[in-house]
């Protein structure tokens, strides 16, 4: 028995998705369970124990090549799935590329996402389609396995280091033991609280005697951001800034006492590691994207906004009509006053309680 499970999506969706490798690896105790993602998100799946083989997608390549280099790249992809001989090809997206590959690969069991629009929406490629829900991506990942008749016996997520990835890390934080994991940046600068915001937490942790390591990805715009909430600080944070790859971003998360940040891959790797998160969110539905708690039997995000809890983590969201409102910021200015004119007081209550705990 081979399975493929295609997710051509981001790092956080990507890591969303790898609570289905357990499931699969249970149901299927003799299966070959192979992944194909995009190439940034590879990190995410390499290492579990449940999955063999991680296969990538390289869109920066496919998208400097050309149209008919694109075309010639894709087909390629698609010739290597077929050849594979995937007994089961399970897409988690409505995406086309995904029901490209799912179709050509000759599966007979071939589950996915039922496209709204598209050619897909008019002929479907699947045996066993089904429809997202508006469910938490941890549990809209796991109605694959609904869709193959299957009940989901595990929740985890999980995400694997190396040793050498924990051993770098404890070089990096050069002796530093008790710290609060704040990573400010995300992909979407929308989805982010201000500098003076940032430094006014960072500032805060430290008055309550604990130190900082904050984090951000090796990317000039995050960079810039990073240097801003320095320039607003009176204390001094620890700035791994650009210095850690995705699997040392979750060995630090481990090592940390709390992870506070914005809605982003970075708050997902840090539940991974069960480390308690805490996170203000803007555009994003919290019942969608909340920090999943390992140990939760069902998703405890159940309101629109407003604080809300799972397990270890906390959540943040402003009670206004319009959130969450899954816009680009405000008007398509790419800001969003949710964000930028939340009142700070409740969360840092909440770092404090988390820390004295």
């Amino acid at each position: 028995m081979k399975i493929l499970v295609l997710k051509f999506r981001h790092i956080g969706d990507v890591l969303l998705s790898a609570v289905l490798a357990k499931n699969l690896k249970e149901a299927y105790p003799d299966a070959t369970i192979d992944y194909l993602v995009n190439a940034e998100s590879k990190e995410m799946l390499t290492l579990n124990p449940c999955i063999d083989e991680v296969l990538v997608y390289d869109r920066k390549k496919a998208k400097s090549s050309g149209v008919l280099g694109r075309v010639k790249y894709e087909l390629s992809l698609y010739v290597d799935v077929r050849k594979r001989g995937y007994d089961i090809v399970i897409n988690t997206t409505e995406g086309e590329r995904g029901a490209y590959a799912a179709l050509v690969s000759g599966a007979g069991v071939r589950v996915g996402v039922a496209a709204k629009k598209g050619v897909f929406s008019k002929f479907c490629p699947y045996t066993h389609p089904y429809r997202l829900t508006s469910a938490h991506l941890v549990e809209a990942n796991l109605d694959a396995l609904r869709a193959l008749g299957l009940e989901p016996r595990h929740k985890e997520v999980e995400l694997f280091f190396s040793g050498s990835d924990e051993a770098k890390v404890d070089e990096l934080l050069g002796g530093v033991r008790d710290f609060v994991h704040l990573h400010p940046a995300s992909r979407w600068f929308f989805k982010c609280l201000s500098p003076a915001q940032n430094a006014e937490i960072i500032d805060f942790i430290d008055s309550l005697g604990v130190k900082v390591v904050i984090t951000a990805a090796p990317d000039e715009k995050e960079l810039k951001l990073i240097n801003e909430i320095l320039a607003e600080c009176k204390s001094e944070p620890l700035n791994l800034a650009g210095k850690l790859s995705l699997k040392q971003l979750a060995a630090l998360s481990k090592k940390a006492k709390l992870f506070f940040g914005a809605d982003t891959a970075a708050m997902h790797i840090a539940a991974s590691q069960n480390t308690p998160c805490i996170s203000v969110f803007g555009p994003s539905g919290v019942f969608n994207w909340g920090a999943w708690d390992n140990e939760a039997a069902e998703c405890a995000y159940t309101a629109r906004n407003g604080v809300q809890r799972m397990g270890k983590h906390t959540m943040f969201q402003v009670e206004w009509e319009c959130a969450p409102c899954g816009k680009d910021g405000c008007d398509g200015s790419k800001k969003s006053k949710c964000l930028l004119e939340y009142p700070l007081g409740a969360v840092k209550e909440e770092i404090a309680s988390r820390l004295r705990s």
